[in-house]
């Protein structure tokens, strides 16, 4: 419209734009206004008839109910106090008329349009209720208003919102004539500021304000409009804060789920990514991929003899030596514990592996200075390639883990690569373990007893419980292949409790029958050991078999009861308290220091046989047994010599003090049917002694 009259001077413009401005405002205000009104004025006639109707239906609920039409109707008759009501109509379940009332304002020709609930025409209202009892509808009720009052009302209102429409349209103007550049001026200096901030995205902006505005209604928009954008700035700052707090948050994140706190290396879940993609890569590119699968050397004596803190540093700084002994680009992951690994992409040939695994070897052998100590660490290597020895990921893995298990068992400190044989031995031990678990379902195992002779009198006077195992397929499978099996996948916990409970109850069978006391001596794993529940289950044990506690002898290794001093010490002094014995088994080829030994709460020593079986031909086995029972004899210790097998080694034995002895000169390992065989005589003796 402006556009028409380009002559015109820009206040004349301005007063045109205005001037249009306000009548438009006034007109969509009125509109907005008369809108508002008529909906609140039907709102409210609605809910007044909304309110009667219901009243109305409950009233009529009898009525309906008992079919007395004369009474519905007396009910629609109260309707006439309300001159508005035009008519009333409730229809039966069948909808048929029931009752009806017309009021005195109703046309001649009214009648109900087919409506649900509420509907409007003209200027009726019309409201339908359910007539309902017992949540069932047994009628509807109909009830027709007339609105002309409303109208009425509604003209009223709309005469007066065009008189003050047309009185702000006059004040507009006036104020338009007087103020505009007061009004116009700033304000388009605060759409100019909003368009700035709003392309350069700088909340540091403000407009000026004059004193000619500052205490009026623009200068109250322009303060406020500069403190929303110094709150915008606050915000913005508050959000990039936030925004760099949670990238840092994201990435401290990633970093925990990717890779190892201690160490910094990527962990076992982001080796198993990496190894996938990266054979995945080798595959389509046909390059070679070699996983070398690390583990450090008697890591566990170092943590247990040192403390957990000197381990970690151990495993820091082998870390660092391992990285820094490969390429950029070769990947070093830490599975947990004292296991790592090693991925090398785009392997040439095997042939470039053995210098690499010398380099690694060599780097971990260095003498590693922690404080006042000097620290040997070493460790075991295996090696797997793909596509060579293994297709996928899994397999790769499971290649290169049995592999330095074999570098273990040929001395350590070394590394090996796999083989068939390998792979026939990984594939053995898993037929081992998968015929164990079927064992321990089919009650495959069961218990033998090697007696225990006292040297002096030449009397058994206990006997120690073996677990033996035949199978169907495999025949009988020595201890020595499948306890490591059970040790490894925790299935020594089952064995160990069958073993434990079948001797408890032999022996109080023997107590019972032969009236025999012997000493029963069991085997206890350091996996059986370690659990929170070993002190609570042999005390349930002995109540549940009746076994006095002073017959039970447990076995422990030196490496079982290094594994954590206190908590051994805790575990041994409860259950000394129950009445159970306990001895170190295996002495003298573990690592436990005299001054840790005598703190605990043992009462007998086993000579290894390992020594027993030099006698004696070796001197150097025999020197070692002297020093061994020297020492025991210093504690206060009983001794049980292993491994006994030649009448020589048992005078042997006797004459340096040795207490009790078991092996193949004196008997194998029986059933208990022999052992109660073999005390019938003591017993038969006992009986003519007595």
């Amino acid at each position: 419209m402006i556009r028409r009259f380009p002559h015109l001077p820009i206040k004349s413009k301005l007063n045109i734009a205005l001037l249009l401005s306000s009548g438009i405002a006034v007109a969509v205000l009125f509109l907005v206004m008369l809108v508002n009104n008529t909906q609140r004025l039907r709102n409210e006639a609605v809910a007044q008839i909304s309110i009667l109707a219901q009243v109305t239906a409950t009233n009529s609920q009898a009525a309906v109910t008992f079919n007395d039409p004369a009474a519905a109707t007396e009910t629609l008759a109260a309707l006439r106090v309300k001159p508005e009501i035009l008519a009333a109509e409730i229809r039966d379940s069948k909808h048929q008329r029931f009752a009806v009332y017309r009021g005195a304002n109703a046309p001649s020709d009214f009648h109900f349009k087919p409506v649900d609930r509420t509907s409007f025409w003209d200027r009726v209202i019309v409201i339908s209720r359910p007539i309902v009892v017992d949540k069932e509808p047994i009628g509807q009720l109909w009830i027709a208003a007339d609105l002309s009052d409303l109208f009425s009302v509604l003209r009223g209102e709309m005469l007066a919102l065009a008189i003050a429409a047309l009185v702000a349209f006059g004040v507009a103007n006036l104020v338009t004539n007087r103020f505009r550049t007061l009004i116009a001026d700033p304000i388009e200096e605060v759409a100019r500021t909003a368009q700035a901030i709003a392309t350069d995205q700088d909340f540091s902006r403000r407009v000026a304000l004059t004193r000619r505005i500052a205490n009026d209604e623009v200068g109250q928009l322009i303060d406020t409009f500069n403190k929303m954008v110094g709150q915008i700035e606050d915000r913005e700052t508050r959000l990039r804060g936030e925004l760099e707090r949670r990238r840092l948050a994201e990435k401290k994140l990633e970093q925990l789920a990717h890779y190892d706190t201690l160490t910094g290396l990527p962990n076992r879940f982001l080796f198993e990514q990496t190894l996938a993609l990266t054979l995945e890569r080798a595959r389509g590119l046909g390059h070679q991929v070699a996983l070398l699968f690390i583990d450090v050397d008697n890591f566990k004596l170092v943590n247990d003899s040192l403390g957990h803190a000197t381990g970690d540093i151990l495993l820091k700084m082998f870390a660092q030596r391992l990285t820094k002994s490969l390429r950029a680009s070769d990947i070093v992951s830490r599975l947990g514990g004292d296991e790592f690994t090693v991925i090398i992409d785009q392997l040439k040939g095997p042939e470039h592996l053995k210098p690499i695994a010398d380099k690694l070897v060599a780097a971990i052998a260095k003498p590693i200075q922690l404080g006042d100590r000097e620290i040997y660490a070493t460790a075991s290597i295996g090696i797997a390639l793909f596509p060579d020895h293994a297709g996928d990921a899994d397999s790769l893995v499971r290649y290169a883990d049995a592999t330095m298990y074999v570098a273990k068992a040929r001395g350590r400190a070394n590394y090996q690569f796999f083989s068939p044989e390998i792979h026939d031995r990984a594939s053995g031990r898993l037929k081992l373990e998968t015929q164990l678990r079927r064992a321990i379902e089919r009650n495959e195992l069961f218990v033998v007893y090697q007696p225990q002779i006292d040297l002096a009198s030449g009397r058994m006077i206990g006997c120690e419980a073996l677990v033996r195992w035949k199978n169907l397929e495999l025949g009988a499978v020595s201890p020595a292949d499948f306890i490591p099996v059970a040790e490894e996948t925790g299935l020594i916990h089952p064995i160990g409790e069958f073993v434990m409970e079948t001797a408890c109850r032999q022996a109080k069978r023997w107590i019972d029958e032969q009236g025999a006391s012997l000493r029963m001596s069991v085997n206890i794993s350091i996996r059986q050991f370690g659990t929170a529940q070993f002190t609570e289950k042999v005390g349930a044990l002995l109540e549940r078999t009746g076994m006095p506690a002073q017959l039970l002898e447990l076995e422990l290794t030196e490496s079982c009861t290094m594994e954590n001093v206190e908590d051994t010490l805790n575990k041994l002094r409860a259950l000394r308290e129950l009445g159970a014995r306990f001895s170190i088994d295996d002495f003298g080829t573990g690592y436990s220091s005299m001054t840790y030994l005598k703190q605990l709460p043992v009462s007998i020593v086993k000579v290894d046989q390992s020594f027993v079986r030099g006698i004696p031909a070796s001197n150097a086995d025999m020197e070692i047994v002297r020093a061994v029972l020297l020492v025991a004899r210093g504690l206060k210790l009983e001794t049980v010599a292993e491994g006994v097998e030649t009448a020589e080694q048992a005078r042997f034995l006797a004459a340096e003090g040795c207490n009790i002895a078991q092996g193949y000169y004196f008997s194998r390992p029986v059933s208990a049917d022999e052992i109660t065989t073999m005390l019938r005589p003591r017993l038969a003796q006992a009986a003519r002694a007595g």
